[in-house]
């Protein structure tokens, strides 16, 4: 059985979202490409009402793993 180094995970974690939801939140479908390049642009998005570039435009077809991106992993860093 392979050993965890939980730090190094917290680590890699807290920088990248795709970690995050693969190694973590156990999101096993996800694969390297696409979703290293989409969790990096999503984020990238600031938050507050008046940030000139608060909005962004993400189109992925169906079952790309958007929602899970955006709206649970990205929500965990708030």
């Amino acid at each position: 059985m392979k050993q965890i180094n939980w730090a190094r995970l917290n680590e890699a974690a807290e920088s990248s979202l795709y970690v995050k939801c693969k190694h973590v939140l156990g999101y096993r479908d996800m694969r390297p490409e696409p979703h290293v390049e989409m969790a990096a642009f999503l984020g990238t998005i600031p938050f507050g009402e008046d940030h000139p570039d608060k909005y962004r435009l993400l189109l992925v077809p169906r079952d790309c793993f958007k929602s899970t991106i955006g709206s649970v992993a990205l929500v965990l860093d708030l």
